[in-house]
């Protein structure tokens, strides 16, 4: 294996130089970095990425690609949240990058999950963060939520729902929407947007909403604090 000592990146045998650099229009990339979240220059950082995986036709070159990636990506944030969010927003952009554009020949990788066998491109499977930092975010967020449930705060209930009826009279559109919102405690946008309601029963509504799904409408049955009519 030839080493890179700059970057400490293993390079492949057939590989004696980096993968060309990219060419053309970095910007037409980033129409693929929309979700997750991540700053200006991590987005011109993935775009860069995303164009240089494009031009990538051969396995040891993905490789190459993602482990010296990583290797800036770990020496530049060192918190465990911030590399797990981000390292979302990378591997968003790599999926809706090559939905669009199409998995190169020879760089497909195969993965069963739970709904069954799922195609990706091969960036993938090294593009993933790392455990620990996975297990650290896990434990802060397990610790947060055990402190939030012991530290709980009580409220007019009565009182509440006064407010809630009253601000469902208002004419000022803000204090309707607020109110619609706090009945059903669903997104603003779900509320204002896309969620659809339909009445099931007294203090019940059927919620259907495409904010979770990337647009696949989802369906439940949600409580009320005002009576369904009303709500509707």
């Amino acid at each position: 294996m030839i080493i890179d000592k700059k970057k400490h990146v293993e390079m492949p045998p057939a590989l004696a130089t980096p993968p060309p650099q990219p060419e053309g229009n970095i910007a037409q990339f980033k129409q693929f970095i929309t979700r997750g979240k991540k700053t200006a220059e991590l987005k011109q950082r993935i775009a860069v990425f995303l164009a240089k995986l494009s031009q990538a036709t051969r396995p040891q070159d993905v490789k190459y690609l993602c482990e010296e990636e990583k290797s800036w990506f770990f020496d530049k944030y060192k918190a465990a949240a911030t590399r797990n969010t981000y390292m979302t927003a990378y591997r968003h952009a790599i999926q809706d990058c090559f939905n669009s554009l199409g998995i190169p020949e020879g760089l497909a990788s195969e993965r069963e999950t739970t709904k069954g066998l799922v195609v990706q491109h091969l960036a993938m499977n090294y593009m993933i963060g790392l455990t620990k930092d996975y297990e650290a975010t896990r434990t802060q967020s397990k610790t947060k939520t055990a402190e939030q449930r012991d530290n709980l705060t009580a409220f007019d209930l009565t009182a509440a729902i006064e407010k809630t009826e009253a601000a469902l009279n208002s004419d000022d559109w803000r204090e309707l929407a607020a109110a619609l919102i706090f009945s059903v405690q669903a997104r603003p946008s779900d509320m204002l947007a896309s969620g659809q309601f339909k009445a099931i029963s007294k203090y019940q509504v059927e919620f259907t909403s495409k904010a979770k799904k990337r647009g696949a409408a989802v369906s439940g049955h949600i409580w009320s604090l005002v009576d369904s009519a009303t709500f509707i």
